[in-house]
């Protein structure tokens, strides 16, 4: 389908996947500075980014990580999805990562709270015990901030019969907005966050990691 110019889409995404995979979008890393991982999941997908900081204090992407969700992975919460997303991805740039310190950022303010979980069980304590051999951190980053691993585990847009790139459903956000209220682990986030308070182990476990 041709827009106006005469660029098809599929011209306009083969640009748009070659910047990303040169410079200076994409750069070879150097090991003398610190390693940024953002991570990001989404209802089908996960997805990273491995980035440092230019000598012009610019992020600059090293190398890029996604894969899509089993059947079994997608019936995971939000908070849990985020966290295998995190698992997968430390441990795809492990030659990277290893013996090194480094940032995880997620647009999961949840995660912030990895380390503090006490006496974890079950897949979470298989998950710590695989991430307790690097040194790392956990900070939370915005979504509008968090593009750069957002955008592409999300749902993908479809080109109408005039040639006009429209929403693949228009009242998305519509849905969205009441799918998060009717979450049980989205909606006692949001409202953790609206008291800007720090939740307790229990109540994080109970919800997220039965």
């Amino acid at each position: 389908m041709c827009g106006s110019s005469g660029v098809t889409a599929q011209d306009s995404f083969d640009r748009l996947k070659r910047a990303l995979l040169s410079a200076p979008v994409l750069m070879l890393p150097d090991f003398g500075k610190d390693f940024l991982l953002d991570t990001d999941a989404s209802d089908k997908a996960i997805r990273a980014v491995l980035c440092h900081i230019g000598e012009s204090k610019e992020e600059h992407a090293l190398s890029y990580y996604s894969r899509c969700l089993s059947k079994a992975e997608r019936s995971y919460s939000a908070t849990r999805k985020e966290l295998l997303a995190i698992v997968n991805a430390v441990e795809h740039f492990r030659c990277y990562l290893w013996g090194r310190k480094f940032v995880a950022r997620t647009d999961h303010a949840a995660l912030q709270w990895l380390h503090n979980f006490k006496e974890p069980t079950g897949q979470l304590a298989r998950w710590l015990e695989r991430l307790a051999e690097y040194d790392y951190r956990v900070i939370h980053r915005g979504g509008t901030k968090h593009s750069n691993a957002d955008s592409l585990s999300r749902m993908p847009y479809d080109v109408n019969v005039v040639g006009q790139q429209t929403q693949l459903w228009p009242d998305m956000r519509k849905e969205l907005i009441e799918a998060q209220e009717s979450d049980p682990d989205l909606s006692r986030l949001k409202e953790w966050l609206l008291v800007m308070e720090k939740p307790s182990f229990d109540s994080v476990v109970s919800g997220s990691f039965p």
